[in-house]
Formats: C-alpha cells, structure tokens, sequence
C-alpha cells in the first residue's frame, strides 16, 4: 500500500485530497516525478510511489518522516531562510537540489520545487514538494566539462586546462618556484607514415602514462598539443631541478612501447624554463617553447634549458617581423609570383599556380617559408590570404589567356573563418574571373582535421563552379579511400614522394597506385617538384595528368601584372 493510500483520509493529506478530488488524487500517484505534501513542521504527510522509489525508502520509512532526514548529511530544508519566506506567503515558491539518502545508503541527486499552499485568507498551511531526479542530467554535465578540460587520448588535462594550472601556480607561488617542462615526442610523423595512426594514437598515450607515472603526485602534466606536453612543478628553485626531473623522464621512455604490430622505442625533446617575478602564463610557456625549438634544432632527445640571450633575440627578431609584415599589405610590398603547371606528356601549359613573396625593403625578396609562420600566429594569413586571393583572380582575368586557370593556396586558419566562401564568390565577382578557372588548393592535413562546416564550405565552393584541389597529397597519411569521399576534383602528389620515383621503387609504387586510384575515380592529378625530363617521362607513363617544378618553370612574375616591375627571383 503507497504512503498515498495510507494517509488518505486522515490530517491535512486527507484535506487536500478532500477538496482536490478523485482526479487530483491520481494525478499526484501516478506523476512521472516523485511528489509530497509536507506539512508547516516539515513532516511527510502524502507521499507518491515515485517518491519512494527515489528515496530507497519503504511507505513506512516516508510517512511521517522529516523532509530533512530523506536528504543526505546536513542538507537542511525546512531550516532555509526560503523555507520560512514560503510559510509565511513572503516567497511563493522555490527550487534547490538535494541529495536524497535511501536506507541502503544509496545517494540520488535531486531537484526539490517546493510551492506554499495557501488557504482563502493567504495563510499557508503545507507545502507541495516536487522531486525530480537529475543525477543523468548531472552526470552528463560533468562529462560534458570533463571533455573540455581533457583530452580525449590520454585522459590528461588539455592545453586550456594546463594553461590554468600555470597561472594558479605563478599566482599562488613566488614566480621563482615554479618550473615548465615543455616535452616534445620526437618523430612521430614515421610512426603515423609506416604503422598507421591507430599505432601513432598508442604510442603517444603510451608516452602519456610512461610520463604520468614518473612525476611526483603534485606535479601537473597536460597534453598540450598532438605530440606536446607540458609539464608543471612547484617547489624548484633553479634549472638543474627541473634538468634532473626531465633526465628521469626521458629514461623512462628507454623500454620499448607496444605498439601492437610493433614495439617502438620513443625519445622526446624537452624545454625547460623556470619563473620570472610577475611574469604571465603565457610568456613562462612562450619562454619554455623557445627552449624546446632550441633543443629540436641540436638534433632532438636532448633538454634545453632557456638561454636569455640567443632565444631572446629569436623572439625578438619576430615580433619585429610582425610588425612589418602587419604593415606591409597596405605599403605595397606583397607580390604575387606564378609557376607553371603543365599537361603530360606533351608539356603544353593549362594553368599557374600563385605563390606570394614579399618585398621587404631591408632583406629582400622573402619566400612563404620566412614568413608564413608568423602570418598565421598573429593572426595576419587571413588579410594576407584575401589579398592573394584577389591578387590571382585579377591577374588572371586581365593578363592570363582566357584558357589557363590559376591555382591559389588557403590556409587552414582561412579557411575555418566565417564567410570564407563569400568572399570567394565576392572576389570572383569583382574580377571578372571564370569561376572554372580558380583553382583552390587545400592542405591534406587541413581536411583530415575538417569539421562538418569545412566540409559544407566545400561543397558550398564546388556549386560556385569553383575547383578545389587536394594539396601535398601524402604527407597526412590518410588512407587512399578518403579521397572516395572527398569533395575535391585535383589531387596534387607531393614533391617529397615525387624526387625519389627514379630511384626508390616503393615511392615509384605509391605514386603509381595513388595516380591509378585518382583515375578510376575521375580525379585529376598533378605532381610537385618536377625537375628531370626522366621524372616527368615515368609519371606520365603511370597516367598522371599534369605536373609542375623547375623543369618547366621557376616562380615568377607575369608581364602585364602588378608585379612585373619586381625582379625575377632565382629559386
């Protein structure tokens, strides 16, 4: 019998039901959520089924009971401030969670909405208690901000979270007592290239608990990027501290890692920096990163310690760069230079691609690779890239025949910001230019990493008649049954599998597998880095359709362009 039905003619539950009648009275047992009358002193009066079953309690446990002694430890109800408002009509209702205790001790998290049921004249006499389990709710909550906080691989803290521990640790220490081990896994681009990704994920959670498991219980590690991890300690007082700490790391890892198929011995390279008074976050691990890019240019497995001196002026030579990159659109200096890409075999020309250089006035003409860097760490590539953009599509509206197209690079951080394929239609309209003659090149990398919007700006350029190529095809390692399903129309073969074909007979294999896959699935192809009439021969024997590099044309400006004035380089 339901503490409902036993209570049902007696006292104040027996009045209410009384005045509410027959279908009330069914709608309060059979509520989905547990439900209660308590009376002015706190006691259960009524109670639903639900009700028990959310307590872990029997009918007899309920009736009668405080509604404070239901809930675990001292969660007090009926001893609030809002409790009291709720007696004397001052407040009409409110909510608050509790945890209700079953005798078995079992714990269920609720949400209590209590309502004062006042009589004719306003004065309350019982309260209504609405119970609403939301331990799922809860827990799907802290899931939800456990996978904000960490990640997903290795279950460490990511780099949002480790960022915070760096600044709670600077700010409850003297700066001079805290220490960053920044620890980079070396070559885990051979591991991802010859076993597959499945074994490069293994291996770096391996490396993650190799490192957890030798770190005191008050040391913090995070993974702060996908072969990068950081790595805080309190309590150090100099360099040579934090120098032993990474020694004993580092010899952790000596044992091979299971791998599966494999076992792989890893080494790492480590950057160390400790505290500087009043320093923020941010400087302490741009200064321990400067360490670590010391250390990976010695030769890697090694630690570093920062140096003031050389990896000082490092950082100072690019934040002076910057700053005359940030100014360098407006001032004219950018140029957009064009390499060939040809038909194979005959070598006729269909197109170019854009490449940009700039023209600085102290150090010359500047190749992408000196600058592109700090374009997309400051957050200049999309200005840069909005200007190559519209660079190409006029040059090759007013100057190119009206049958070669012209190839330009986005970078991924272009491409993830909003209103990209606007500005795409926005600049082919303003040009002039046949979208069937804009090619776009999009990294390999950039589309194995692409969200569901990415994806969706592809189509969404693909339906403006524009050409979307697949760039550095196999420095990502992706599996060839992507390209099934990419929406992309070009695959363009990267130089680094292109220059061995004549002598390596497993590079010569994989480009001839990747060129006959595009074929059957109506893909075009192009190779980089073309340099010897002997590669373009064997690559047009494997089928590959188009090829560019110096054996047909070094970068360089066309006449009639914005840049025709600027001297041709030599590389």
């Amino acid at each position: 019998m339901s503490v409902l039905s036993a209570s049902a003619d007696t006292g104040l539950g027996g009045a209410v039901l009384r005045a509410a009648g027959l279908g009330w009275r069914r709608a309060f047992e059979h509520s989905p959520i547990g439900a209660a009358l308590v009376g002015n002193d706190g006691t259960v009066v009524l109670a639903n089924d639900r009700l028990g079953r959310l307590a872990g309690r029997t009918d007899a446990e309920i009736f009668g009971a405080s509604l404070d002694t239901l809930c675990a430890g001292d969660q007090n109800v009926t001893h609030s401030t809002h409790w009291q408002e709720l007696l004397t009509g001052r407040r009409r209702a409110y909510d608050c969670e509790r945890t209700l205790l079953g005798t078995n001790g079992a714990e269920t998290l609720v949400r209590l909405s209590l309502a004062g049921l006042p009589d004719e004249e306003g004065a309350v006499h019982g309260v209504m208690v609405q119970v609403e389990d939301i331990t799922s709710a809860r827990d799907a909550e802290l899931a939800l901000a456990s996978k904000a906080m960490n990640d997903d691989l290795t279950g460490l803290p990511n780099r949002w979270l480790t960022r915070e521990w760096v600044d709670r640790a600077l700010a409850e220490q003297s700066a001079a007592h805290v220490g960053l081990l920044l620890i980079n896994l070396d070559r885990t681009k051979n591991v991802n290239e010859s076993l597959g990704h499945t074994a490069g994920d293994r291996l770096i959670a391996g490396v993650a608990e190799r490192l957890r498991r030798n770190l005191r219980d008050d040391d913090l590690i995070g993974r702060t990027g996908g072969d990068e991890f950081l790595v805080v300690v309190e309590g150090v007082r100099d360099a040579s501290r934090l120098v032993d700490i990474a020694e004993k790391l580092t010899r952790a890892l000596h044992e091979p890692i299971d791998l599966g198929s494999h076992r792989h011995t890893a080494t790492v390279s480590v950057g160390v920096a400790t505290g500087l008074p009043g320093e923020a976050a941010d400087d302490f691990i741009m200064r321990a990163d400067m360490a670590l890019a010391r250390a990976k240019s010695g030769g890697r497995a090694c630690v570093t310690v920062y140096d003031p001196t050389s990896d000082h002026a490092a950082s100072a030579d690019d934040l002076s760069l910057e700053r005359e990159l940030r100014a360098s659109v407006g001032a004219g200096e950018l140029r957009s230079y064009y390499q060939p890409i040809v038909a194979l075999p005959s070598g006729d020309l269909t197109g170019y691609e854009a490449l940009v250089r700039w023209a600085h006035a102290e150090r010359g003409l500047m190749v992408p690779e000196m600058f592109l860097h700090i374009a997309e760490a400051s957050g200049l590539i999309g200005s840069l890239g909005t200007w190559m953009l519209d660079r190409a599509c006029r040059d090759a509206a007013e100057v190119m025949p009206g049958g070669l197209t012209v190839a330009v690079n986005t970078s991924p951080l272009q491409l993830q910001r909003p209103g990209f394929v606007d500005l795409v239609a926005r600049t082919l309209a303003s040009s002039g230019l046949d979208p069937a003659r804009l090619h776009l090149e999009i990294t390999e990398t950039a589309v194995l990493q692409a969200s569901s919007s990415l994806l969706d700006d592809m189509a969404a350029l693909r339906e403006l008649g524009v050409t979307l190529a697949l760039d550095d095809f196999g420095t990502g390692y992706s599996s060839l049954t992507l390209l099934q399903s990419l929406p992309v129309h070009i695959v363009k073969i990267d130089r680094s599998f292109v220059a061995p074909i004549l002598e390596d007979t497993r590079s010569r294999a994989l480009v001839r597998a990747v060129v006959s896959l595009c074929n059957d699935l109506g893909l075009d192809t192009v190779a980089e880095g073309v340099e010897e009439p002997a590669q373009a021969a064997a690559l047009a024997e494997m089928g590959c359709a188009h090829a560019q590099g110096f054996l047909f044309g070094r970068p360089n400006v066309l006449p009639g362009t914005a840049s025709e004035h600027r001297p041709v380089p030599t590389a």
